[in-house]
């Protein structure tokens, strides 16, 4: 993975940005799984993407972070929301993680630049996020709760099977649950 450190200003926006989006998923579903420390904010083409060995986080965000504001807020959003429900082992995500993670990103570019920031966020999400989000938002309709329930289940988010969630969500369908539980390669 080519990394490449970002501007000072970036870094400092950046930092300040993950603390913000931790306060707020604190405040949404409780404590990261995962105590970890910032070790700061670089851009990598493979991002957004993040690094978590040991305690210490590095955050990537991806090249179009650097050509447009809310697209560098995004990518943090994104991924300040998977370090926080991770337990540090490396691989892919759940659906229902990932589902998770576009979610709260989605929420919070709405919070800070409104509703048709949003929409234009979510009409270019690649098609495996979209699927991943609309799982999830049929999850949070049936249970407002759900991934309170997920955490105080399994702990995590990714590695529960279908089965397991079928069973803590028994009004879901099954094909729902599996792919809320399969882990994804989102990008190749």
């Amino acid at each position: 993975m080519k990394r490449i450190n970002l501007p000072d200003e970036m870094v400092e926006r950046g930092t300040a940005l993950l603390t913000e989006f931790r306060d707020v998923l604190n405040n949404l579903i409780g404590e990261p799984l995962h105590e970890y420390q910032l070790n700061g904010v670089l851009l990598s083409n493979e991002g957004p993407t993040f690094d978590l060995h040991g305690d210490n986080a590095t955050v990537y965000v991806g090249p179009n972070a650097m050509q447009y504001e809310p697209t560098f807020f995004a990518n943090l959003a994104h991924e300040s929301a998977h370090l926080h429900v991770t337990d540090g082992t490396r691989g892919n995500a759940s659906g229902l993680e990932e589902g998770f993670a576009t979610y709260f990103e989605l929420f919070m570019i709405q919070a800070q630049y409104g509703n048709d920031e949003r929409t234009h966020f979510e009409r270019h999400l690649p098609q495996n996020y979209l699927i991943c989000l609309q799982d999830y938002q049929l999850l949070l309709n049936a249970y407002p709760k759900a991934v309170e329930s997920v955490r105080n289940s399994f702990d995590k988010l990714t590695g529960p099977t279908c089965f397991q969630l079928h069973s803590l969500f028994p009004t879901m369908s099954w094909r729902t649950c599996y792919r809320l539980a399969h882990r994804k390669r989102m990008r190749s």
